[in-house]
């Protein structure tokens, strides 16, 4: 089930010609209601809107809604892995920026799927916010 939040637009381009993505929306995937919420209160004290779901069916249902700049999603759930649902966002949605994260080393998993970044679990939290502030479109 989706947890749905308002909408923020992106801020747009900085000066340094890099794509803000600052207040941009973001999708959550992930079957851990705990991670869900630990990374939304991260991604929200810092300005993004979150929506979060716990499965690929629920993610995909919402990027067919909601125009998400950013996705996030971990690798091992139920019905669908991450790098299903990063290889089918990928073909309908372009120019978001997809990170996968996992347990163990799923990297090569997400970037052949087509995800633009990977991050282990155990590097989310303090690696997440200046992967996103440094990602250049």
């Amino acid at each position: 089930m989706a947890d749905l939040e308002s909408n923020t637009l992106v801020e747009g381009y900085s000066h340094e010609g890099r794509v803000s993505l600052r207040n941009a929306s973001v999708l959550i995937v992930d079957d851990n209601k705990i991670m869900r919420d630990m990374l939304r209160g991260i991604l929200e004290s810092e300005g993004y809107s979150v929506i979060s779901c716990e499965d690929g069916p629920a993610a995909l249902k919402l990027a067919g809604e909601k125009h998400f700049e950013i996705v996030l999603t971990d690798f091992q759930m139920p019905g669908m892995n991450g790098d299903e649902v990063v290889k089918l966002l990928r073909q309908q949605y372009p120019d978001t920026f997809i990170v996968g994260f996992s347990i163990g080393n799923k990297k090569q998993a997400f970037l052949d799927a087509g995800a633009n970044q990977f991050i282990s679990k155990e590097q989310l939290l303090p690696d997440l916010i200046p992967m996103i502030e440094n990602y250049n479109m």
